[in-house]
């Protein structure tokens, strides 16, 4: 990604130049103390680089959070080694845990869910649709606690125009398997966990990203089957493939 090879460059370029001035004597510099103040500059640039792109098609809340938590630490932990605020850090972990589970907890009831149709639970079980044929819903859920589901929609019916699959994985884990050709937008939230869509993957403390495949040169293009897959990974991973 050319933002990302840009601004590390840009970095190790600044912290080349400090050191060759320091080791020819032109400049007293602590290194030490350059490290221990200003580590929080790498969230910062961490932040900048997952920030959502301008597109004509906007960007999503859960797009802009990611980037948004590491630029107010970045700037937080930046501020108080600056001596510009006092930073309890205790306090802040007694906010920051539970923030994350409430994150969490709003990733499984948003997007495009309010007309699903059915649920199917793997509790501590597995489930596998791939062997035989099946039918997708238009509107279709599919959840795993601390079990595992391998669903292949090669062998499935799909729903004329576009079917939603809600897919979330909480200490488990998903695995898709999507014709080839079949145009798909994934709506991708992962908390503590990971995402593969693809082979593109999101992962960490809390990440998002929307990804599109085989989507149509024109916008106004009327597909016979498309799909649309709102994917969470809470503690657990699911992976898209084709």
């Amino acid at each position: 990604m050319f933002r990302s090879r840009y601004l590390f460059g840009m970095l190790l370029i600044a912290l080349g130049v400090i050191f060759l001035l320091h080791n020819l004597g032109l400049a007293e510099v602590d290194i030490g103390y350059i490290f221990r103040t200003y580590w929080p500059v790498f969230l910062l640039f961490w932040g900048f680089n997952l920030l959502p792109r301008p597109s004509a098609k906007g960007f999503s809340l859960g797009e802009f959070l990611p980037a948004a938590v590491l630029l107010f630490l970045g700037a937080a932990f930046l501020l108080r080694n600056l001596g510009l605020i006092d930073l309890n850090l205790r306090i802040f972990m007694k906010f920051f845990w539970p923030v994350v589970l409430i994150l969490a907890g709003l990733s499984l009831l948003r997007g495009k869910t309010a007309n699903i149709s059915g649920e199917r639970v793997a509790f501590m079980s597995g489930l596998e649709l791939k062997k035989m044929p099946w039918s997708l819903k238009e509107n279709d859920s599919f959840f795993a606690v601390m079990g595992g589901m391998e669903l292949d929609l090669r062998q499935a019916k799909l729903p004329p125009g576009e079917a939603v699959l809600d897919l979330a994985a909480v200490m488990g884990g998903i695995e898709v398997t999507i014709p080839e050709g079949l145009p798909v937008t994934c709506e991708a939230t992962a908390v503590l966990g990971g995402i593969d869509f693809l082979n593109e993957e999101i992962g960490g403390l809390i990440a998002a990203r929307k990804f599109e495949a085989n989507a149509p040169g024109d916008p106004n293009a009327v597909y016979p089957h498309s799909l649309y897959i709102q994917s969470r990974a809470i503690l657990g991973g699911i992976t898209i493939r084709q």
